[in-house]
């Protein structure tokens, strides 16, 4: 079953953070982290487009998967989870795809 957003909490903006439906299994896990750090200019994994942009913000925000939640701390200052909620659906996309 593939694994959803089921809550965001944006109650403090520059460090939302993402409920998943589940706890990813590690295979998830790793497919989800690879593609964050291909944003960051590690490798591109296996199975994306061969070409990407990426905004500033994905390439800036630490992210960090932990059991069911993904934690953010937006970079740059101001943003917000707007500013990168595609690229955390995109990257969930990927990790559904990879199991």
């Amino acid at each position: 079953m593939p694994i959803t957003i089921i809550n965001v909490d944006e109650s403090h903006p520059e460090w939302p953070v993402v409920t998943l439906s589940s706890v990813p299994v590690p295979a998830w896990a790793d497919a989800f982290n690879a593609y964050c750090d291909w944003a960051k200019g590690s490798p591109a994994p296996d199975g994306v487009p061969p070409e990407v942009t990426f905004p500033t913000v994905a390439k800036e925000t630490e992210i960090k998967l932990t059991r069911d939640q993904i934690h953010l701390h937006m970079r740059p200052p101001g943003t917000s989870y707007v500013h990168i909620s595609a690229f955390i659906d995109e990257a969930i996309a990927y990790a559904n795809s990879r199991i």
